[in-house]
């Protein structure tokens, strides 16, 4: 994972996917990414609502290559 460059990183960003806290499931868009002390970590905002958050983990991303 410490390999990956912008572009790797570039097809994160637009995705709308769901991003688990707690008992909830909510559906969020991926504004940015960036790698941060050797992980990925993602600027998400919900679909409906404001504001935004830097993540690393609960997002629910698609298999990639099905």
């Amino acid at each position: 994972m410490d390999d990956m460059t912008t572009k790797d990183l570039q097809h994160y960003i637009g995705q709308e996917v769901l991003y688990t806290l707690g008992s909830l499931d909510i559906l969020v868009k991926v504004l940015d990414v960036r790698m941060s002390y050797g992980q990925r970590t993602f600027l998400i905002a919900p679909v409906a609502g404001s504001r935004c958050a830097w993540v690393r983990s609960g997002l629910q991303f698609p298999l990639e290559g099905v």
